[in-house]
């Protein structure tokens, strides 16, 4: 069972499409586990209540988490792909995908690494624990402990606001993005065409293509 290693962490605030589901459903029949967080409507509380419940709870085999939003379709191959790398790199790694907005979710940001949006995205599980080993968990919900993963706030150099998922990749020491694509389902399939394609990869350092607000964030 080529994923038997990965779990597959989704947040959601009213239910995952089902689209989605089949997604989950065909990496599941690879091996992959699931983990799903319901019903919170801060997107930021949601993703570090789902992260620390699955690094305290998910068995030790499980060595990579495939983050996914609740409206991606992808296909098992490019699944198998991203995770392949993040294990190879020991690098979060993501797959191209637009927000809603049709702009990338993700940013340029130092020595050839972006942050991106987690909407689709491969996480070596040691980079959790990594990060945990120098942060102090904090009482959430109902007594809940988290660990601060993820925020809504200023950037470090104070010239931007970031979105939690910018935040989680900053934390995370960057991310690779990998020539692969996701869609994003907003009413309609969102997925970056050819040209955007050409121009991430084939043609040098071109201007970034997110607005001021970063990716979209909510699941």
């Amino acid at each position: 069972m080529p994923l038997k290693h990965c779990a597959v962490l989704t947040p959601t605030r009213e239910g995952v499409t089902s689209a989605t589901r089949n997604c989950i459903s065909e990496l599941e029949q690879l091996g992959a586990e699931r983990l799903d967080m319901a019903g919170c409507s801060d997107v930021a509380l949601a993703r570090n209540l789902l992260l620390s419940r699955a690094l305290r709870h998910m068995p030790d085999h499980i060595t990579t988490f495939l983050l996914v939003d609740d409206d991606m379709i992808f296909d098992r191959a490019t699944a198998q792909l991203v995770v392949e790398r993040a294990e190879q790199e020991g690098k979060p790694v993501s797959a191209v995908y637009p927000t809603n907005t049709l702009q990338l979710a993700a940013m340029r940001w130092e020595n050839g690494l972006w942050l991106t949006g987690l909407g689709f995205m491969a996480l070596p599980r040691v980079l959790l624990r990594n990060f945990v080993s120098q942060h102090k968990a904090l009482p959430a919900m109902n007594g809940i402990e988290v660990w601060p993963f993820c925020q809504s706030a200023p950037s470090p150099d104070g010239s931007m606001w970031w979105s939690e998922d910018y935040w989680f990749s900053y934390n995370m020491g960057g991310v690779i993005l990998a020539r692969l694509t996701a869609k994003h389902w907003k009413r309609m399939p969102l997925f970056a065409d050819e040209q955007t394609m050409k121009t991430l990869f084939d043609e040098p350092t071109p201007a970034a293509t997110t607005g001021p607000e970063g990716p979209e964030g909510t699941p």
